[in-house]
C-alpha cells in the first residue's frame, strides 16, 4: 500500500468513528419546555415573576391568559401574567423554552414577586407556591 493509501484509510476509519458517536440516544444538550406552576391561596388574578436562566421563548400555557414580558435583562426577564375576568390563576402559567432541559432543572428559577386577587388588591407572596418542572401538571 503507498502511503496516501494508508492515509485515506486512516481518515476514513476516523470518519466513520466520529459518526457512530452521533446518535439519536445523545446527552447532548435538549431543548423543550420547562413549566411555571403556581398553587396557593386565595386565588390569584395576576401576578409578576421574576424568570432567570436561559431561556429562547416564554409563552402563556392556557387561552385568553395575557402576558407582559420585560426587556431581557442578561438572563433575567420579568413576567406579568394575568387572568381574564372573572377567573383565576391556578396550574402551570407559563412555558418556558430552554435550548438545555437537564441544565435548566437547576439553572432555571421563577421567583414570584407581586400577586393581586380578583379586586386587584396585593397578597401576601408567601401564601404561594411557584414551582419550575418540565411537566404542566
Amino acid at each position: 500500500m503507498t502511503r496516501t493509501m494508508v492515509l485515506g484509510a486512516a481518515v476514513l476509519a476516523a470518519c466513520l468513528l466520529a459518526a457512530g458517536g452521533c446518535s439519536k440516544d445523545s446527552t447532548g444538550p435538549r431543548s423543550g419546555p420547562m413549566y411555571v406552576l403556581l398553587s396557593g391561596a386565595p386565588p390569584a388574578r395576576s401576578v409578576r415573576l421574576r424568570i432567570v436562566g436561559k431561556q429562547t421563548g416564554v409563552t402563556v400555557v392556557s387561552g385568553p391568559t395575557r402576558l407582559f414580558l420585560s426587556a431581557p435583562s442578561g438572563d433575567t426577564i420579568t413576567a406579568l401574567v394575568i387572568a381574564p375576568q372573572g377567573q383565576a390563576l391556578t396550574g402551570a402559567l407559563v412555558q418556558i423554552t430552554v435550548p438545555d432541559q437537564s441544565a435548566a432543572a437547576t439553572g432555571l428559577s421563577a421567583t414570584l414577586v407581586q400577586a393581586a386577587a380578583a379586586d386587584y388588591s396585593l397578597q401576601p407572596v408567601a401564601a404561594y407556591t411557584v414551582t419550575v418542572k418540565p411537566t404542566p401538571n
